[in-house]
């Protein structure tokens, strides 16, 4: 008589932080890592971690002039303007 294995589901490769540079961390939250959208890209090496940032020369060129544009636009002693990566918690 013969007998079947068990089909056993397989078991992915888990990344460990210590493989994970810290410049994909994103920010910290209750003690936990959040890496930047596609830092597993990276770390395959089909991507570079400048790639992945979120903020770019363009990016950092447009929110400076919507920011100076707001500014004199809105009344200040009302709203505070905030601008780039402000996290994903506030203190």
């Amino acid at each position: 008589m013969t007998s079947l294995a068990e089909n056993k589901p397989r078991r992915t490769q888990r990344l460990s932080a210590r493989n994970i540079p810290s410049a994909l961390i994103y920010e910290t939250w209750a003690g936990k890592p959040i890496y930047y959208k596609g830092y597993r890209e990276v770390l395959a090496g089909k991507k570079t971690i400048s790639e992945v940032m979120w903020c770019s020369d363009l990016q950092g060129v447009l929110v400076s002039l919507l920011n100076i544009y707001l500014g004199n636009s809105i009344n200040r002693k009302q709203y505070l303007l905030a601008t780039n990566e402000m996290g994903y918690t506030w203190r």
